[in-house]
């Protein structure tokens, strides 16, 4: 239930509240202005983009997103509603980041609301928004890139949402379907949405019950169907694929990433916000960032939390110090816009590498860039993360011996007319002896053109070709 608003006496609380109110709106619209700077930029802003263009153009054509690991196409290991979401938008890079940012919005206007119906009071959401919104270059710049994250985000802040102001059977029951969503957006938000039914429980068990049975059951559905219609092999990606990476760096969440979040910590605890679903966000964060290919990405719960925690305690608390840390908070995070966004020199760069594909004869072997292929009016081949995946993952090594044949095979038989990458890869299955002439494609360019400007920084740059140009 909503409180009555709390009012802070005295001048200098007046103050921080003026202050921190622009900050919020000041870290939202900065978001906002950026998105729109790079939403039309026709190359990738992170690198899995293409590869996941590439499932889009696969749903479209009605094909199963899951199947047997293969040169044309291997899968991320994903649940599937992103992109058939996208699939529904368009079949473009447009139509990837246009879902997320929708997502994102959704993320920004559910922390407002879920602050207001909390306490009472419009400050207290208009923060958590402006906290998350500051998150943006801390969490990697995912908002508005074409990745499954947000749109899983926006999905479990819904079932929270509901979760906790639902008063009716449907309404929880519409909370259990988001969370059932967002699971089969991400395999890691069953951490995020489920716990609700925590503090659901205490406050109504028939409506927990409610809750726990409907996304259970949902979930269950959608995972039991792509089984059956893929042949089991969306089991396989999902879960026995993703059980076999190595955990990198386990500390580094702890110690590089949470102490930028200190004035929302010390909120989160002051606060009291609850300790189950808290534990889950922190856990959902570290799980994700300390496996293998963990970027900033997996630390979007921990800015949930973030946002929730200092919604909840400017909502709960009255002491001035509390408007500080908020404020606070949203300053530590700030970082200069202007790194993130492409150039013309960008734009230039990659049209000049698209013309060069597009004379290519045959199919190009671009696996960092399956993007910049499809944009030449060449097939989409896998994408390296996938090669990563599988190659990196214990206990799959039949999978994975089958695929390097395939591989090998195809570039012995030189099936490519050329090789695009990000490094030369000389050791690479036989990619030398099948294309053994080299090409810098962007000799003595500076070392950021083209690259990504979000997530890991593979840029076009090498060509490898059977004969010499």
């Amino acid at each position: 239930m909503a409180q009555p608003p709390r009012r802070y006496p005295g001048a200098m609380p007046r103050i921080a509240a003026r202050l921190l109110v622009a900050l919020s709106v000041a870290a939202i619209l900065t978001w906002v202005v950026i998105a729109a700077a790079r939403v039309g930029y026709p190359y990738a802003l992170e690198w899995q983009e293409g590869g996941l263009l590439s499932h889009v153009l696969r749903a479209r054509a009605g094909r199963s997103l899951y199947a047997e690991p293969d040169v044309a196409f291997t899968a991320f290991p994903y649940p599937p509603v992103y992109v058939y979401l996208v699939a529904l938008v368009g079949e473009s890079l447009l139509a990837l980041r246009l879902v997320s940012i929708a997502a994102t919005l959704v993320v920004l206007g559910l922390l407002v609301q879920h602050g207001r119906r909390a306490s009472g009071q419009w400050l207290p959401g208009l923060a958590a928004a402006g906290v998350f919104a500051a998150t943006y270059r801390w969490s990697g710049s995912w908002f508005d890139v074409g990745r499954v994250d947000l749109c899983a985000l926006a999905f479990a802040l819904g079932s929270l949402h509901l979760a906790r102001f639902g008063e009716t059977g449907r309404s929880i029951a519409i909370a259990g379907a988001l969370a059932a969503l967002a699971i089969l957006t991400k395999q890691t938000m069953a951490l995020v949405a489920l716990p609700a039914i925590v503090p659901l429980w205490r406050r109504n068990r028939d409506l927990a019950l409610g809750f726990g049975a409907s996304s259970v059951l949902l979930t269950g559905l959608g995972l039991g169907l792509l089984h059956l219609t893929s042949g089991g092999w969306s089991t396989w990606y999902l879960f026995d694929l993703l059980r076999g990476h190595p955990w990198v760096e386990p500390m580094k969440f702890w110690v590089r990433d949470l102490p930028w979040l200190t004035p929302a910590v010390v909120l989160i605890v002051w606060g009291r916000y609850p300790l189950i679903p808290a534990a889950c966000l922190v856990g959902a964060a570290w799980l994700g960032r300390a496996h293998q290919g963990g970027a900033e990405n997996t630390l979007l719960p921990m800015a949930l939390l973030a946002a929730l925690g200092v919604g909840e305690a400017l909502g709960k608390l009255k002491h001035p110090a509390v408007l500080g840390l908020a404020a606070l908070q949203i300053l530590v995070l700030v970082r200069d816009p202007r790194e993130v966004l492409p150039t013309q020199a960008d734009r230039d760069a990659g049209a000049a590498i698209v013309a060069e594909l597009r004379a290519v004869e045959g199919p190009v072997f671009a696996p960092h860039q399956v993007e910049l292929a499809l944009a030449a009016g060449k097939p989409a081949c896998v994408h390296a993360q996938a090669v990563v995946d599988l190659l990196s993952s214990r206990g799959n090594g039949d999978k994975a011996a089958r695929f390097v044949e395939k591989l090998e095979d195809a570039l012995s038989r030189r099936t490519f007319g050329a090789a695009l990458l990000a490094d030369p890869w000389d050791d690479l299955l036989g990619l030398v002896r099948g294309y053994p002439f080299l090409r810098d494609l962007l000799p003595g360019a500076d070392a950021e053109l083209l690259r990504p400007r979000t997530g890991h920084p593979h840029r076009p740059r090498w060509l490898r070709t059977p004969r010499q140009p």
